[in-house]
């Protein structure tokens, strides 16, 4: 007799713990539709999940001076928890062509960045990073380690400011203009720090752009960055903004794709004050 009572007590602990999972999972399918629902009325809400996208593309676009986010191809996924997760790839240019390089993801929780990840292949280099930083210790003035026939991409300093237009002299030496550096009002600061301070802006002239204009888009893309949600990268938007607006966009550097004989004509001629080596293309 004292058997069956311990066979049946057993027996009804079972049931009970069955009967709790089928209630927790019950409650859970029901309410997992219903937070999934709420996460994307959030984000449909005012355009919420567009903008969180434009905000890190406009943030990759003012910052990479090589590498280029296709936002024209975007993946996005929206879970139950209120996290948007959206991946595009990264391209650069090679040989007057865009190659996909890599890839982006973005993970953002109400709007605030939670997580990133840069997933980059060869031949890119393994120290890929964003957003770019530039001291002058990182810049070198000779071009002994390059063949006068190989084609580079570098991050030049010009030896002033240009306007837009001007920037033809370079077109005219053979020199394929990709992006150009904005002055801020802060570059020399940035440029002459021992640590790193803001990133360097400024602003494609090949590949995806918002509109034909660039200069119009890069203030577009500045004055997106100035507003809330703040950025998890503090790159100074309102201050550099307001200067831009107050005198204009003058570039005092840009990316620039050439071959090694051409950039010792600039610098030889002293259009060009240093450079970095962004691409020793093949």
């Amino acid at each position: 007799m004292l058997m069956d009572t311990q066979k049946m007590i057993l027996q009804a602990k079972q049931r009970a713990k069955w009967n709790t999972i089928i209630i927790l999972l019950t409650i859970i399918l029901s309410v997992t539709p219903i937070f999934y629902t709420l996460s994307v009325t959030y984000y449909a809400t005012n355009d919420r999940a567009n903008e969180a996208i434009a905000r890190t593309t406009a943030l990759y676009a003012l910052t990479d001076p090589a590498i280029k986010m296709d936002s024209t191809f975007v993946k996005t996924k929206i879970s139950p928890l209120f996290n948007l997760t959206f991946e595009a790839a990264l391209q650069e240019q090679y040989a007057g062509e865009n190659y996909t390089v890599g890839s982006y993801e973005a993970t953002y929780g109400f709007m605030q960045k939670t997580s990133e990840q840069i997933d980059m292949r060869a031949p890119t280099p393994t120290d890929e990073k964003f957003p770019k930083y530039f001291t002058n210790t990182d810049f070198q003035h000779g071009t002994k380690t390059i063949q006068p026939d190989q084609q580079v991409t570098v991050f030049a300093l010009f030896d002033k400011n240009y306007t837009v237009n001007e920037l033809d002299i370079f077109l005219r030496r053979n020199a394929l203009v990709m992006w150009n550096a904005v002055n801020t009002g802060v570059e020399k600061q940035i440029l002459t720090s021992t640590k790193e301070t803001y990133p360097l802006i400024g602003y494609p002239t090949t590949g995806v752009v918002m509109e034909r204009n660039t200069e119009s888009a890069f203030l577009k893309q500045l004055e997106l960055l100035t507003e809330l949600p703040t950025q998890p990268y503090d790159i100074g938007a309102k201050k550099r903004l307001a200067y831009v607006k107050k005198y204009g966009i003058s570039i005092y550097g840009a990316t620039l794709s050439l071959s090694g004989e051409t950039l010792n004509q600039l610098l030889d001629d002293h259009l060009i004050r240093n450079f970095v080596i962004l691409r020793e293309e093949l």
